[in-house]
């Protein structure tokens, strides 16, 4: 799961991000990589409650992105006008 947040970014050069939406995105990666730590760390020491929670982030972090990008990836089996 870490190696792939650091994935995440590799297709931007092909988006069309304004300023403050390139900004936002390229920190996504970073913050889900931290919560990736973060989990691995709460289940190498059993703290259950906890990681409920982490997830939660984790799950809000994708969703940050869900926004910024799902506009601007185009289907390529869609059919153009």
């Amino acid at each position: 799961m870490s190696r792939n947040a650091s994935y995440i970014i590799d297709p931007a050069p092909g988006l069309a991000f304004s300023p403050n939406e390139q900004t936002t995105f390229f920190t996504l990666p970073d913050r889900l990589h931290s919560q990736v730590r973060t989990l691995d760390e709460q289940v190498k020491r059993n703290y259950i409650d906890a990681i409920p929670g982490t997830l939660s982030l984790m799950e809000s972090i994708c969703a940050g992105c869900r926004p910024l990008s799902s506009d601007k990836i185009q289907d390529p089996g869609a059919k153009s006008d």
